[in-house]
């Protein structure tokens, strides 16, 4: 009888130790970290890869070479950190450098370069008002231009702005600070486009200066014709050729 007691004991020590080993595995358990997959925010690492992010968007490494531009080092930040200012900074002013890349190249007369600088800036961030207002205006002038060339005359896109018609031209902000010839051709052709409508201009420089300047080249350029002007102000410099009333 005391054998059986002694062996009915015993196995009640066993079942009572395994339970207690599994409570105490169940807790360890469910107090560790769970492996989510995202990189944890590291603020000294996070500072490196800014530094190098703003190094690399200073020499327009934008997106190349591979590894060591601007757009990697900001989204590793990115992806520690999804809100971090100055990675989410960094990458509106890829986009926005890669639509002053298109702006230029539209200015020059290279229209598939413009092009391709407004699809590499909206494969950085989703299209915005700006890149497809940039689009239409490129396609338009690319169209206006190649019916000229093939009609050998001055064909008008119909652009409605304010209840106005007409056809913008966009001014390279260098080729303005430079004053170099290619913008002195290009506002030649602006002003004869405007005598041929028998039209007139609204002339958007960044200041009074530019403005005067601008008009200045224009009137020049058609000393015979009355060109009539409506002079404003804008961060982005440009002349819309205005269809006569």
């Amino acid at each position: 009888m005391n054998g059986n007691k002694g062996l009915i004991n015993g196995c009640r020590l066993l079942l009572c130790g395994a339970l207690a080993l599994t409570v105490f595995l169940a807790a360890c358990q469910s107090g560790s970290p769970k492996n989510t997959g995202e990189a944890a925010y590291d603020e000294n690492l996070a500072s490196a890869l800014l530094a190098k992010g703003q190094a690399a968007l200073q020499k327009d490494q934008l997106t190349s070479p591979e590894n060591d531009n601007a757009y990697y080092y900001f989204r590793k930040v990115l992806l520690m950190a999804p809100n971090q200012p100055e990675a989410r900074n960094g990458m509106e002013a890829i986009f926005d450098r890669y639509l002053d890349f298109a702006r230029t190249a539209h200015n020059n007369g290279d229209f598939t370069r413009a092009l391709a600088m407004v699809d590499q800036a909206e494969k950085i961030l989703l299209p915005s008002k700006t890149s497809k207002a940039m689009r239409v205006q490129i396609l338009e002038e690319q169209k206006r231009v190649a019916e000229t060339k093939k009609a050998k005359k001055p064909v008008v896109v119909k652009v409605k702005e304010a209840e106005i018609d007409g056809i913008e031209y966009l001014l390279s902000i260098e080729g303005l600070n430079n004053k170099d010839k290619k913008i002195r051709e290009r506002l030649k052709l602006i002003a004869e486009h405007t005598q041929t409508l028998k039209g007139s201009v609204r002339i958007e420089g960044r200041d009074d200066d530019e403005n005067h300047w601008i008009y200045e080249q224009l009137k020049a350029a058609v000393p015979q014709f009355t060109l009539h002007a409506d002079i404003r102000k804008s961060q982005y410099p440009k002349v819309v050729v205005l269809r006569p009333n």
